[in-house]
């Protein structure tokens, strides 16, 4: 059982397995109606963030790919553009701490201090609220599977910018901005492009993503049940 046709062909071409016996089941995400509640104002200003910013939850790790966003937004601010990323992740990580500690000289000597900001580990209801509040969730992996971050911003009706990973194209289809994945000016482009987005809708937007939801929900119930059952009588 595997969440993605993407993962499905992968099965296929590097290993012996007959397509049959593989069974796509993509899960979904519901938000709790406790941490809707939550005033996405107020965890904004809790980080001190800008009215206006970009929301990358990913962790600190190679294939995660933060250098191309600091290079595109030094593109953005040599431009007279001025972005903010806010980029949450733990940074105190043994794996991740000599990236972070590059990636932190790669920001000083770039002097986009104001434009890449580390928000450390942060609670899950702070990561919601954030999104809630942010222009848009910005995923620039070079690897991923069916990302839990985009699935959450499409329970949200959140704008999305993404690599142009084939897994998340089959995520998220005509909802997100998708760049080059190795290439910081198609990043820089994205976000131009997404910064001419109405906003204006966004609540009715979030009203519609979590209807949609639900029956996301329901379906992922529906076919991994299938799936066991049939699993089960062979």
């Amino acid at each position: 059982m595997v969440s993605s046709e993407n993962a499905k062909k992968d099965l296929e071409s590097f290993y012996s397995i007959d397509g049959k016996q593989i069974f796509v089941v993509p899960f979904a995400v519901e938000i709790s109606s406790k941490i809707l509640k939550i005033d996405p104002i107020t965890v904004r200003s809790k980080y001190n963030l800008p009215e206006k910013f970009y929301f990358l939850p990913n962790q600190f790790y190679k294939h995660k790919n933060h250098d191309l966003v600091v290079e595109a937004l030094l593109i953005l601010k040599d431009d007279g553009k001025n972005p903010v990323v806010a980029a949450s992740g733990n940074i105190m990580d043994v794996q991740a701490s000599e990236l972070v500690r590059r990636l932190k000289e790669k920001v000083r000597a770039f002097k986009l201090e104001k434009n890449f900001l580390f928000l450390g580990s942060i609670p899950y209801e702070d990561v919601i609220g954030l999104m809630r509040t942010s222009r848009a969730l910005v995923n620039p992996s070079l690897f991923e599977g069916w990302s839990t971050s985009v699935e959450e911003a499409k329970s949200l009706g959140i704008s999305m910018i993404l690599s142009d990973l084939s897994v998340h194209k089959e995520q998220a289809k005509e909802q997100a901005i998708f760049f080059d994945r190795n290439s910081s000016k198609s990043l820089a482009e994205a976000f131009l492009i997404c910064s001419k987005l109405d906003n204006e809708s966004r609540h009715l937007s979030e009203i519609m993503a979590i209807t949609d939801a639900r029956v996301r929900r329901i379906n992922f119930a529906k076919k991994i049940t299938e799936t066991l059952l049939h699993c089960a009588k062979s």
